[in-house]
């Protein structure tokens, strides 16, 4: 591959009879709020918002459910059979997947997985590590190349009922394409993180290089043109030392994102 394609995102505008059907789903019944950002539901414990189009985090479904705490153990959790249907029957009704661009040469490929979510408790002895629910969530990819941010991803959490008590729905209404540009090879990008952290930190500090992925970000909503831009993550760990001398031992780590267009 060396060129890829850079898309301009449209979030679709909800209508507040759509919130009220999804917050029936939720078991959640209130006066609708809105505003030119954002469209909300509540009672006293639990809260439904949509943030519209042109808000910072525009396309985002959010709820919570305050009674319950993300990490607090419960009697037994739900079935994950139970959770998975639930979550993947509501994202159909109410169109939480993301839409393909109208090029078909460009392939929008998504799918839902679950696993059991744990909290590390602490007794005053020991710490263990509790079930505490089932997480779902999503993959996103575009034509093999994963799609990532707080814009781009499905997240529930349920507990112990077939209603979750966390959700995180983003996903974009339309992509449009833009332009096709050149791309910056991973060997170029890791020279380039090579050269910054020289640059930075000086010869002597030892860095390996322990991943490097090229993916989609969707970030929050920033004011400016709405683009699906491919950047590489680059994951460095720093090597530990003493004094002039390198250590082997495992040191700090971090991602370096690196625009993939140069």
């Amino acid at each position: 591959m060396t060129t890829i394609p850079i898309f301009r995102v449209g979030t679709r505008r909800l209508r507040p009879e759509l919130l009220r059907d999804m917050g029936v789903s939720l078991r959640l019944e209130g006066k609708i709020l809105q505003s030119d950002q954002a469209l909300a539901m509540q009672d006293r414990s639990r809260t439904l918002v949509y943030a519209q189009p042109g808000a910072r985090f525009a396309g985002l479904l959010f709820y919570i459910d305050q009674t319950r705490g993300m990490a607090t153990k419960v009697e037994k959790i739900v079935d994950e059979g139970s959770a998975r249907g639930w979550a993947e029957d509501f994202l159909k009704r109410f169109e939480f997947h993301p839409n393909p661009p109208r090029d078909k040469r460009f392939l929008v490929a998504f799918e839902t997985y679950s696993y059991e979510a744990n909290a590390v408790t602490y007794d005053g002895k020991e710490r263990a590590k509790k079930p505490v629910g089932i997480e779902v969530a999503s993959r996103i990819s575009l034509n093999s190349v994963a799609v990532i941010g707080p814009r781009a991803k499905v997240r529930m959490l349920f507990k112990d009922q077939e209603i979750p008590t966390w959700v995180h729905c983003s996903v974009w209404g339309s992509l449009g394409l833009v332009a096709e540009k050149d791309l910056l090879s991973e060997h170029d990008a890791v020279r380039l993180v090579r050269d910054r952290l020289h640059d930075r930190r000086g010869a002597k500090v030892a860095t390996d290089i322990v991943n490097v992925r090229l993916a989609y970000y969707l970030g929050e909503y920033r004011g400016g043109p709405d683009l699906l831009l491919p950047y590489y993550f680059i994951e460095v760990e720093f090597k530990e030392s003493k004094g002039n001398e390198r250590s082997d031992s495992q040191g700090p780590g971090q991602v370096i994102q690196v625009p993939a267009c140069p």
